[in-house]
């Protein structure tokens, strides 16, 4: 069976563990629209990182973090 992912899936659907202030009204299509309520992380960013280490830093903030503001 394949598994899709959809515009309404929430993001905690993949990541459970995202949970907190408007994180459980995430949806796909605001991640992809920038409306997801995340603060800006462009300071996390290491010139010498891999992308696999930026990743997972930037998903590690992400977690640990409270949104900026609601999503939409």
């Amino acid at each position: 069976e394949k598994k899709h992912i959809q515009l309404e899936d929430p993001l905690n659907k993949f990541y459970p563990q995202f949970r907190g202030k408007f994180k459980d009204l995430v949806v796909i299509k605001d991640i992809l629209a920038h409306h997801a309520g995340f603060k800006s992380y462009f300071l996390l960013g290491d010139p010498k990182a891999t992308y696999a280490e930026s990743k997972a830093k930037m998903l590690q903030y992400f977690l640990a973090h409270d949104l900026e503001f609601p999503p939409g």
